[in-house]
């Protein structure tokens, strides 16, 4: 298969950088989203991966875009939300706001 081409345009110069994916790559991809059109792109590039194609998940991601699908990223679950020291500083805000504003009528 032949591998597709990428134009850029940098600092006035032409230059083409060859894509890591062959249009095959590309086609698999989107047959492996279509089945699962409700996977994040981390379980798709699983199953991309175990294809037997070597890319990142950048680039999944990436190609998923171009294609015209959109999916998401999940956050990590190892971390909170907020740490405390923006919990502190959330709960501080909400006080000050509470003591200017005064009671609602």
């Amino acid at each position: 298969c032949r591998s597709t081409l990428i134009e850029r345009r940098r600092e006035g110069k032409d230059v083409v950088e060859k894509k890591c994916t062959s249009n095959r790559d590309n086609c698999t991809l989107e047959r492996i989203v279509k089945q699962n059109p409700f996977k994040n792109v981390g379980e798709i590039h699983k199953e991309w991966t175990a294809a037997g194609v070597s890319a990142s998940r950048t680039t999944t991601h990436r190609r998923m875009q171009d294609m015209g699908f959109s999916c998401h990223i999940p956050c990590s679950t190892d971390s909170p939300l907020l740490n405390n020291r923006q919990r502190q500083k959330r709960l501080a805000s909400k006080r000050t706001g509470l003591l200017l504003s005064g009671p609602k009528l």
